[in-house]
């Protein structure tokens, strides 16, 4: 148990003002739009959200006592998780190949991802060491990464989003080695990039605001 710095609590209520923001965003642009894929993009973009901004919601209410177990909350994020990424997988493959997505080959990304989330969790609970969790995680993620890459990117395709992805996820890897308060910090931080920012680079494109 540890009292929580003043820093934390705002990137906390940070997190989740913007993720519940995103959601609204979203969910509206899913209800506008005329675009088959864009809708199911923008419907699971909004359920990433929320989900998430609920999450965020019970840590805010945690934060809210005298003394707060970061390592817990650490622990919940891994449920948060378990449920946003296989979802946050999806929209890249339906931003690539809308339509044609093979159920098969999201199977294995999802249970590849669940084996890098496995590995950190055992990390954080001790069972292997933090170093292996580390390792092992980094390598489902690169498995993850080369099975999108080879199965449903097509090979003109601008691999910017994808490029984006990796490089943001792989920054949850780093801070995984941080202390508990720097790294609640950097996950608040990059849950907004992956679920958020990430998220309105795609409601851009798809409202035709960027080109790549």
């Amino acid at each position: 148990m540890s009292v929580v710095s003043p820093m934390l609590k705002t990137t906390f209520m940070g997190s989740y003002l913007v993720l519940m923001g995103y959601t609204g965003l979203t969910l509206i642009e899913a209800l506008r739009t005329n675009d088959v894929n864009v809708r199911h993009v923008m419907n699971i973009e909004t359920t990433v959200s929320l989900v998430a901004g609920l999450v965020y919601g019970l840590f805010n209410e945690m934060l809210k006592q005298p003394t707060v177990d970061l390592h817990e909350i650490t622990k919940i994020r891994y449920i948060d998780w378990s449920i946003t990424t296989p979802l946050i997988l999806l929209v890249i493959m339906l931003f690539y190949n809308p339509g044609h997505s093979s159920f098969e080959t999201y199977g294995q990304i999802v249970l590849m991802n669940w084996g890098m989330l496995l590995m950190g969790y055992l990390g954080e609970e001790g069972v292997i060491s933090k170093w292996l969790g580390f390792g092992g995680g980094f390598a489902f993620f690169a498995a993850v990464l080369v099975l999108l890459y080879t199965c449903c990117i097509p090979g003109k395709a601008n691999h910017a989003v994808f490029y984006l992805f990796a490089i943001i996820w792989s920054g949850y890897g780093f801070v995984y080695l941080l202390d508990e308060e720097r790294k609640n910090i950097g996950y608040n931080v990059l849950d907004v990039i992956s679920k958020a920012l990430f998220g309105v680079v795609l409601y851009f494109y798809f409202g035709k605001v960027l080109e790549f």
